[in-house]
C-alpha cells in the first residue's frame, strides 16, 4: 500500500467533504521518450526507446501516478495555521498543530496567511481516501453519472434535471482549473475513483 498527496481546488474540497465526489480526473502525461501514435478507435499508443531498442506501448500500460486500488490518497487543499506560525516553514510547523482548510469558510481569529495545498505536510494531513479503480480515457468521454462522481452540483430534484447538467458543470469547472479551451483538447486522462475514509 502506497500514500500519495492529491490536491484539490476549494470547490472540489468542499464537494469531497460532503460526500459528493467520489472520483477525480487528472491529465495523464506521456513518458519522456516517447513518440505519439494515436491507433485505431482512438486507442492510444506510442513508441519508446529502451535499452532493448524501439518498443510499441500503449496508454493503459503506464501505471498511474495516482495509485493503484487499495492505495491511500492524502487529500491536500489551501490551508492556514495559527498567526504565531506564520514566519515558520511548514515542515516546521509541530504536528498536532490546528490548521484552518480555507474550503471551509472564512478563517476564524487567530489563524494567519494562506498557504497553498502544495505545502502542506504530510504530518498536517489528517484526510484519507482509499483508491477503489484507476482507468485512462479521452477528457470528453465522462458520462453524467460520472460527472455527479466528480462532485458537480447536479442533484436530482423534484423536477427533471436539465439534459446532461452535470457535463456542463463538469466542462465548466475543468475549463476554470486548466483554462479556456482545455475542455476542446479532448486530452487523455487518468480517473481515478476513491472512497473518503477520513473526511
Amino acid at each position: 500500500m502506497t500514500e500519495r498527496r492529491i490536491p484539490y481546488s476549494l470547490p472540489m474540497a468542499r464537494a469531497r467533504r460532503a460526500g459528493l465526489k467520489t472520483m477525480t480526473r487528472r491529465v495523464w502525461k506521456m513518458p519522456r521518450g516517447c513518440s505519439w501514435y494515436e491507433g485505431h478507435g482512438g486507442e492510444a499508443a506510442g513508441m519508446v526507446q529502451d535499452d532493448d531498442g524501439p518498443a510499441w506501448w500503449h496508454v493503459s500500460e503506464q501505471r498511474c501516478p495516482y495509485g493503484q486500488p487499495g492505495d491511500i490518497l492524502l487529500p491536500v487543499e489551501p490551508w492556514r495555521a495559527p498567526v504565531e506560525w506564520d514566519n515558520t516553514k511548514p515542515a516546521d510547523i509541530p504536528a498536532g498543530t490546528p490548521i484552518w482548510l480555507d474550503a471551509n469558510g472564512p478563517a476564524p481569529a487567530g489563524f494567519g496567511r494562506y498557504r497553498h495545498a502544495r505545502f502542506m505536510p504530510a504530518h498536517l494531513i489528517t484526510a484519507r481516501d482509499e483508491v477503489v479503480s484507476v482507468r485512462v480515457e479521452r477528457l470528453q468521454d465522462i458520462s453524467e453519472a460520472d460527472a455527479i462522481a466528480e462532485g458537480c452540483d447536479a442533484k436530482l430534484a423534484e423536477e427533471a434535471p436539465a439534459v446532461d447538467q452535470g457535463m456542463q458543470d463538469y466542462r465548466a469547472l475543468w475549463e476554470s482549473l486548466h483554462g479556456l479551451g482545455s475542455w476542446d483538447r479532448n486530452e487523455w486522462v487518468w480517473v481515478v475513483e476513491f472512497r473518503v475514509m477520513v473526511p
